[in-house]
């Protein structure tokens, strides 16, 4: 009860802010302000993990109480309320800024998070063992990094980062960040080079110098080193393939 109360407390502060608030306190930046949620979050998730995991581990007399149920029902519900609480400081950081991977990848470790207490529900309603718990949110990280590997985030960043910049440019793009993207980024970079707004010939500049890299390093590169990634990017940016 005490633990509820609390999380409802701090709850409420936090989602009255993002919701009605449009600037951060004094001495607070949105890199701080994100970091800060997402270790909260972090704080969290072991603690209810801990505890919750631990209380219905007991016997059938303290375990399967209804009363103990349904609060942790609710502690579970307020864990959603902080989850959704740190997507919003993660879209507000990508609204001011800009979309960056390590960002994507923030979003997707919440969104895990957001799984494990959907199992530690499930752990509690059907009276799952704690073997159950563990294995099932170890086999959901591991089916969380087999997809990662094969989605083109840089790619997405990129183009997200670009499209943002043609509906107004006067929050500026980061042509650095997208030239360390590597060549996910290299379809973005010629829509920004072909834009025709301020920026669009320094990103020209360093598309050409990436074509003209990718043309000296095919030299030397055989069959091994080839990438279906690299090779449907420069081929979409390269008059010859």
């Amino acid at each position: 009860v005490l633990l509820n109360g609390l999380f409802f407390s701090v709850n409420t502060i936090d989602a009255l802010y993002l919701w009605t608030h449009r600037s951060l306190p004094a001495g607070v930046n949105m890199s701080k302000y994100v970091h800060e949620g997402v270790n909260s979050l972090t704080a969290a998730a072991l603690l209810s993990a801990a505890v919750l995991a631990a209380l219905f581990q007991q016997g059938e007399g303290t375990g399967q109480s209804p009363a103990l149920k349904r609060l942790g029902y609710v502690w579970i519900a307020q864990n959603f309320v902080l989850i959704a609480g740190v997507i919003q400081r993660l879209l507000c950081y990508i609204r001011d800024f800009q979309l960056t991977a390590p960002r994507v990848y923030a979003i997707s470790f919440v969104l895990l998070v957001a799984a494990g207490f959907a199992l530690l529900a499930v752990h509690i309603a059907r009276k799952r063992t704690l073997n159950w718990l563990i294995l099932s949110n170890g086999l959901a990280t591991l089916a969380l990094f087999f997809v990662m590997q094969f989605l083109n985030v840089e790619g997405w960043v990129a183009h997200y980062n670009v499209a943002r910049w043609k509906l107004n440019s006067q929050k500026g793009l980061d042509l650095d960040y997208l030239a360390c993207l590597g060549a996910p980024a290299w379809p973005a970079l010629k829509q920004a080079a072909e834009s025709g707004l301020p920026g669009a010939r320094d990103a020209a500049k360093r598309l050409e110098h990436f074509i003209e890299q990718e043309r000296s390093d095919r030299k030397y590169r055989d069959w091994r080193s080839w990438q279906a990634r690299r090779a449907m990017s420069a081929a979409r940016v390269m008059d010859q393939p």
